[in-house]
């Protein structure tokens, strides 16, 4: 993966030149189950019919980084809701109250 840098332009975040390798992480069921565990939750997941996966661009990062800052919310929160705005989702279940800041979508625990 290639690392680009980025910087901000107004009230936007803009690609700028690319500075070498980079890992991106993200937490996932492996952090806090058994691996053979886990992986059978995630593949239960992945081939569920109601459940579909969606493609995160440069482009929605870039956006999720000003709603972020916007926000006071970290990235993968934002990300979430660059999405869900895309897809004209207007609620989303979660415990995360972060999500309450975004004042045009509800949150549902329950």
């Amino acid at each position: 993966m290639i690392h680009t840098n980025t910087h901000k332009k107004g009230n936007n975040w803009q690609r700028g030149a690319q500075t070498g390798p980079c890992n991106l992480q993200a937490i996932i069921l492996e952090d806090h189950l058994p691996t053979k565990e886990a992986l059978a939750i995630e593949g239960d997941l992945l081939l569920r019919e109601n459940i579909s996966i969606k493609t995160v661009t440069e482009e929605h990062y870039l956006k999720a980084l000003t709603s972020a800052e916007d926000q006071h919310v970290g990235t993968n929160d934002a990300l979430a809701y660059v999405l869900m705005d895309e897809l004209g989702l207007k609620s989303i279940y979660s415990f995360d109250k972060d999500f309450d800041r975004f004042k045009d979508i509800d949150r549902i625990t329950a």
